[in-house]
């Protein structure tokens, strides 16, 4: 059903979501209104477009910015009861925190062809607190966790070939290790940053040969771009979306023919527009064995997730509401098809928790999700 806020023009559901993204990024006094509504419109190529589009989402001229998010994306969104719905299944993927601890859990594994939730375990989480945009836990001002030059790693740049395009991008492994399961770490809609190569040497340091390709490859790099705040735009217009699928099934195809590839089969784990693009590879190939996205919107449409062979394990933030609305979409989906899913919804955290550069970043929720998506890989790439 068309979405009555985005007019007469179609919009699929990727420039929507960074549409949604640059609302947020707004209404949470990340960005001003002028830069929003520059970002909108080179999305929209209008400036009626824009207007109305932003005034259906409450960011008229007399709105100021709040605290607020805006109205659930509609990408496979249903009514607020899926949002009581998905918020209420919490309580068997991860108890409130009330105190220095929070009880979470583990995925169990599944019957084969099932979609089913995490049953409660025994792992504890020592709280981060709930992050706000203005509250605590402080991100960390320095983006680097594991550096370039540990010691048990390699790690760098690295160019490989797309189809008519030289594709760049950001390789971890483990140094010294002849063979290794490979998996592919997609960006953000800011693109490769220093975050994003962190998390690949964060993989690394776990034992995994992680990849992750700059999606602004065609458009010079996210180094090339000369307004960082033109990525999303540049990553969410409709006429780049077959050359993100190809330039994705492309970074398969260089995990797969590296030397050191353990094999037989690809992970690949995505935040936010990453997330998004995690579910799309995911319906393209078939050398994915494993799946995570975080906090992504799934395909549009819903249906095109019957292509999907890989085992997916989805992680969501409580007070997430345009992207956690589509987890009830998502979950009858991946059970009418016989797919293998799992799914938690971490209670206070928000989206990109796992961010920790970000003004959203949940200790306790990041650190969590890591070792699940660690397990996760393990049953599925590894086995």
């Amino acid at each position: 059903m068309r979405d009555p806020r985005y007019g007469d023009r179609e919009y699929d559901y990727l420039e929507r979501y960074i549409i949604e993204e640059m609302v947020e990024d707004y209404q949470e006094q990340q960005i001003p209104r002028r830069e929003m509504i520059r970002r909108v419109l080179l999305i929209t190529g209008s400036i009626p477009a824009t207007a109305s589009i932003l005034l259906a989402m409450g960011c008229g001229p007399s709105a100021t910015a709040t605290n607020t998010v805006p109205a659930a994306a509609t990408t496979g969104a249903t009514t607020a009861a899926a949002t009581t719905a998905a918020a209420t299944t919490a309580p068997r993927a991860v108890s409130p925190t009330t105190g220095a601890a929070a009880t979470a859990t583990r995925p169990t594994t599944p019957a084969p062809g099932t979609a089913t939730r995490p049953a409660t375990a025994t792992r504890v989480a020592t709280a981060g607190g709930t992050a706000t945009r203005a509250g605590s836990p402080t991100p960390t001002p320095n983006p680097v966790t594991v550096s370039p030059t540990d010691p048990a790693i390699e790690a760098g740049p690295v160019t490989f070939p797309g189809q008519g395009v030289t594709l760049r991008g950001y390789k971890s492994q483990p140094r010294g290790v002849a063979e290794a399961p490979g998996i592919i770490v997609i960006h953000e809609n800011r693109g490769l940053t220093e975050h994003i190569k962190d998390m690949t040497r964060r993989y690394a340091k776990d034992g995994y040969l992680a990849v992750a390709v700059d999606l602004v490859s065609r458009r010079g790099g996210t180094d090339g771009v000369a307004n960082p705040g033109d990525i999303p735009a540049i990553l969410g217009q409709q006429a780049n979306r077959a050359e993100l699928g190809q330039d994705l099934l492309s970074t398969v195809d260089y995990v797969k023919g590296l030397p050191n590839f353990a094999g037989p089969k690809v992970g690949v784990v995505g935040y936010c527009f990453g997330g998004g693009m995690t579910w799309l590879l995911a319906t393209l190939s078939e050398d994915i064995g494993a799946a995570v996205p975080y906090y992504g919107p799934p395909p549009e449409p819903i249906d095109d997730v019957q292509k999907v062979t890989a085992a997916v394990l989805a992680f969501y933030g409580e007070n997430d509401p345009r992207i956690t609305n589509t987890l009830q979409a998502v979950e009858a989906a991946m059970e009418r098809y016989g797919k293998t899913f799992e799914y938690k919804v971490y209670p206070g955290a928000g989206h990109a928790f796992n961010n920790d550069t970000g003004p959203n970043f949940n200790a306790a929720a990041a650190r969590d999700a890591y070792q699940l998506s660690l397990d996760w890989f393990e049953r599925y790439v590894q086995s």
